[in-house]
């Protein structure tokens, strides 16, 4: 079944600097954040602690830098629905096409929904890597790279997140390896087993004009689709999905 566009929720960047409109709204009451029970001890998810300072962040991830901005509360609603279907939620972030500022949005995504639930952030652009960056963390021998190739060998090797504080882990895309994570048969597990370890897996991954939802629909709950608000229209999915509209046009 193609599912349609369940609404659509503008990004608070534009130009960057903050959405004035919206940054003078007032945040509505948020949902009683839900309390899970800690994961299995037989799990072999690592986490190593990054100490991050506000002038190692990306400027554009508004809702990490500041918490309180009115974007946390409006992006969380966007994906509550997803979210509230049962623990591990895996949501795919897509764009329409390059360049339209989905990876901005996993991240600032990201940084909403572990104000409510444990949330793991993980890179699948293997050619064109941006977490990490963002928020100014080193990837050295971490990665989803990583973790692949040691799956591929012992399909229980441990995973090695970093973790950002504030409830947030990152799986970073890891060392430039010629293999790309798609075609990895150790991905369904590597996602299973972190959604076993948090309420949200987002999962900042390629483009819809890329994506083979033939191999997608059955690894994830839903996905957030962002791009401008022409393209977004037409969108159907085999999935459940929310639009996120961004005012930037694609790059070349």
């Amino acid at each position: 079944m193609a599912h349609q566009n369940t609404g659509t929720y503008l990004l608070v960047r534009e130009g960057g600097a903050p959405r004035p409109d919206l940054a003078e709204r007032p945040i509505e009451p948020g949902l009683p954040p839900v309390a899970y029970p800690p994961p299995p001890a037989r799990l072999r998810v690592r986490r190593r602690a990054v100490v991050l300072t506000p002038q190692q962040v990306d400027e554009r991830l508004v809702v990490w830098l500041e918490p309180s901005h009115p974007a946390s509360d409006r992006l969380y609603r966007a994906v509550a629905p997803m979210v509230e279907a049962g623990l591990g939620a895996v949501i795919l972030v897509t764009g329409t096409t390059g360049g339209v500022g989905a990876s901005t949005v996993a991240a600032n995504l990201a940084g909403a929904c572990c104000a409510w639930h444990r949330t793991v952030l993980v890179d699948l652009h293997a050619a064109r890597p941006s977490q990490a960056a963002r928020f100014g963390c080193p990837t050295d021998d971490t990665g989803v790279s990583v973790s692949l190739a040691a799956r591929r060998q012992d399909p229980t090797a441990p995973i090695d997140v970093l973790g950002l504080a504030r409830g947030l882990d990152l799986l970073a895309a890891g060392p430039a390896t010629a293999a790309d994570p798609l075609d990895s048969p150790a991905l369904p597990g590597l996602l299973q087993d972190l959604a076993a370890r948090a309420a949200i897996v987002l999962v900042d991954g390629p483009p819809l004009d890329e994506l083979a939802w033939d191999a997608w629909a059955p690894l994830v709950t839903g996905a957030v689709v962002v791009g401008p608000p022409g393209p977004l229209a037409g969108v159907t999915a085999p999935v459940p999905f929310v639009a996120i509209a961004t005012r930037c046009p694609p790059t070349a």
